[in-house]
């Protein structure tokens, strides 16, 4: 299967045939991932980042030695 390269704004961008999107089950915005491989482009979903991956560089100074008082409820939220 083929495609072309084309103009988009400043960038590149080509277009993954319908069978392809079908068969890999590719949902519009989804992330993916493009890594260079012997020569060859491959492209493939992102997968899921653990929580310990999404908070690895997380950094607070906050130390909470007791709880937070938030006020009280003004709508539905629930009480603990």
């Amino acid at each position: 299967m083929q495609t072309k390269l084309a103009q988009w704004g400043n960038s590149k961008a080509i277009r993954i045939p319908s069978t392809i999107v079908k068969q890999l089950d590719l949902k519009n915005n989804q992330v993916l991932s493009l890594e260079i491989k012997d020569q060859s482009l491959v492209i493939k979903p992102k997968e899921a980042e653990t929580i310990q991956e999404l908070f690895a560089d997380y950094k607070t100074s906050f130390t909470y030695e007791e709880e937070m008082d938030w006020g009280p409820a003004v709508g539905e939220e629930l009480e603990w």
